[in-house]
């Protein structure tokens, strides 16, 4: 059983879940398959005996996913779409039917479902029901944001046309009836004014007539955007020619954060409270800090590692090693340590810490990650594990409800591996881009 034990002796340094002492600690072993049980081999993946396997599929010939979106969940969870390049040209194929065999071409660059233009941004509805696209059409010198229903047939319908020749287009949906999207041009002589550079933030309302609104009071440059569950606030996360800055929407205003080199945001508390993002710390170390709205400041999570979130009800959730410091990673980056999984329910003095029941090293720890759906509160934390003194990589699913780790599958360590949940937390797509040829494989999770 799980335990925790109140540790009031944290008050000074809340949250450094990298630095909490032993006695707070408690033990659960992720579990594993009997050694006799093999694994389930599909493409780079060895599933554990046992999972259930929904579809599994190899991508069509020629094409190539783009592994910076991931499985896009389309229909409600019953097709799953994936970007790529086929034949020189951005392309997005939806696979769905029995066992997700079935693909077809949803949209092409100067083809179906982008006739006139070139995909340069795609973006699902949260409850996987609609599909936004946007549309370079430089002939027309305007970008078209096209909403549609998964890969039925058709054009779908043209949402907003916004003017200027753009390279790049981030979407989101802030809710049902409302999509954001931030075009980017690549030119060299591109300028937040001109009607070929940066148009900024543009705010598209759909009804039966739909209206597009620009956010025209925000000056400061865009980079890579990270949105707020309330849909309030972004972060901009920087790039070599911008800093990460905080964007109040509601006020079109901008604070730049206390950091000048890019950070990587990975989750927002349920509240938009706070947000937990990857930066560098001492000694040039990765580590995870969670920037606070209110006060402006901003507290370390974990050493050395990319695997945090935030459960539904706002408990921090992050893997790290208790004993681990600064120095200790930077100087023995490849040095055994135990892989633990912390829980720290925001606002209270109690932390509980886990054993995940392998060791990892620093190094290896920094690259992990955590996929969490709030729906489930399940997460799949991809991490390499040391067995034997060999680096295994494993995607282990995590219950925030049952306090347990199961191993799902393991891969090689620089398998080109993304994964997304489904809308209801309960079914993970896998693009699996080492196979050949590449694949998409669908599991359902064993809670």
């Amino acid at each position: 059983m799980s335990s925790s034990v109140p540790c009031k002796y944290l008050t000074p340094l809340l949250g450094v879940i990298a630095v909490v002492v032993g006695g707070c600690a408690s033990d659960r072993s992720a579990r594993r398959p009997p050694a006799a049980a093999e694994p389930i081999r599909r493409g780079s993946l060895a599933i554990t005996a046992g999972i259930k396997i929904l579809g599994s599929v190899t991508m069509p010939a020629g094409f190539t996913p783009d592994l910076s979106y991931g499985p896009i969940e389309l229909d409600r969870g019953n097709e799953v779409a994936v970007a790529g390049t086929m034949a020189g040209k951005s392309t997005l194929i939806g696979f769905g039917g029995a066992g997700m065999t079935t693909p077809q071409i949803i949209a092409q660059d100067y083809g179906l479902g982008a006739p006139h233009g070139r995909l340069i941004g795609v973006a699902a509805r949260p409850d996987a029901a609609e599909l936004a696209i946007a549309i370079a059409e430089p002939e027309q010198s305007q970008v078209e944001v096209v909403v549609r229903d998964g890969s039925a047939q058709g054009e779908g319908k043209s949402v907003a046309k916004i003017a200027g020749v753009f390279d790049r287009a981030q979407l989101r949906w802030l809710d049902a009836t409302t999509i954001v999207v931030a075009l980017k041009s690549d030119r060299p002589d591109a300028t937040p004014s001109s009607t070929t550079g940066d148009a900024g933030i543009q705010l598209i309302h759909l009804a039966d007539t739909p209206t597009t609104r620009a956010l025209t009071k925000i000056r400061c440059e865009l980079s890579a955007l990270s949105f707020s569950p309330d849909a309030k606030w972004v972060v901009a996360q920087g790039d070599q020619k911008a800093p990460p800055v905080l964007i109040d929407l509601p006020n079109e205003a901008c604070t730049p954060l206390a950091r000048r080199e890019p950070i990587r945001v990975i989750a927002w508390a349920p509240d938009s409270s706070a947000f937990l993002y990857v930066a560098s710390g001492p000694e040039r170390v990765p580590g995870i800090f969670r920037y606070n709205r209110a006060s402006g400041n901003s507290t370390v999570i974990t050493i050395a590692s990319g695997a945090a979130a935030y459960a539904s009800d706002g408990t921090l959730i992050a893997v790290g090693n208790d004993r681990l410091t600064w120095r200790a990673a930077a100087s023995a980056p490849q040095k055994p340590i135990g892989a633990q999984i912390a829980l720290w329910p925001i606002g209270q003095q109690e932390l509980t810490l886990n054993s995940l029941g392998f060791e990892t090293t620093p190094e290896l720890l920094a690259r992990a990650s955590m996929g969490f759906s709030p729906a489930s509160d399940n997460g799949v934390i991809d991490i390499v594990a040391v067995w034997a003194q060999q680096p295994v990589r494993e995607l282990i699913e995590y219950s925030l409800s049952a306090r347990a780790a199961f191993v799902l599958a393991a891969t090689p360590v620089d398998a080109a591996i993304v994964t997304s949940w489904s809308p209801d937390g309960k079914v993970i797509a896998v693009i699996d881009g080492s196979a050949e040829p590449n694949m998409l494989t669908v599991i359902a999770t064993p809670r």
